[in-house]
């Protein structure tokens, strides 16, 4: 169990050193307060699942159906 811990630990580390900070980021979903590490070519990641991206882009379609 604590070698696992010291991967949890350093893989962060890792990723900071190898795609910079501006790879972590906070899920924009409504009421998601998740955190996600952007591992996309050009950094576009603005969700942190496949779930909040689909209730997100539902939403934005239901908002401009409406309007």
């Amino acid at each position: 169990m604590e070698a696992l811990g010291g991967e949890f630990a350093t893989a962060p580390a890792l990723i900071v050193d190898g795609y910079g900070p501006d790879r972590f980021g906070r899920c924009e979903a409504h009421r998601c307060e998740a955190v996600y590490i952007d591992l996309t070519r050009n950094a576009s990641r603005r969700y942190c699942s496949a779930a909040c991206t689909a209730r997100a882009k539902t939403a934005a379609y239901r908002s401009r159906r409406h309007t």
